[in-house]
């Protein structure tokens, strides 16, 4: 994603890292983490977060078979959690209109 001055507008030529992964370190609880790593002139912080836990199944669709020309992606994450012996599940979509979009 395009690097950040100290102002929040984008720095040319340069880029910050984001990666979504998930963490099965855990038995029993995968968790969806948010890793970024800034540039070096960069004003984004770093960050190793988890954002979900108890993940069942997460993927995510582009518009199109290239990524990087995609204008809109669906994201969907499948939570379950075990409470008192039921399980229960919710599925989450979010939808997105990527920032390279015209």
């Amino acid at each position: 994603m395009p690097s950040l001055d100290g102002a929040g507008a984008t720095i040319a030529g340069t880029s910050d890292t984001a990666a979504i992964t998930l963490d099965t370190s855990v038995v029993g609880n995968t968790r969806l983490r948010l890793l970024i790593a800034p540039a070096v002139a960069t004003f984004r912080p770093s960050l190793d977060a988890t954002i979900v836990e108890h993940v069942k199944d997460f993927y995510i669709r582009y518009t199109t078979d290239a990524p990087t020309a995609s204008t809109t992606i669906s994201a969907t994450v499948q939570i379950t959690k075990t409470v008192r012996g039921r399980a229960f599940t919710r599925t989450n979509i979010l939808y997105a209109v990527l920032r390279n979009h015209p």
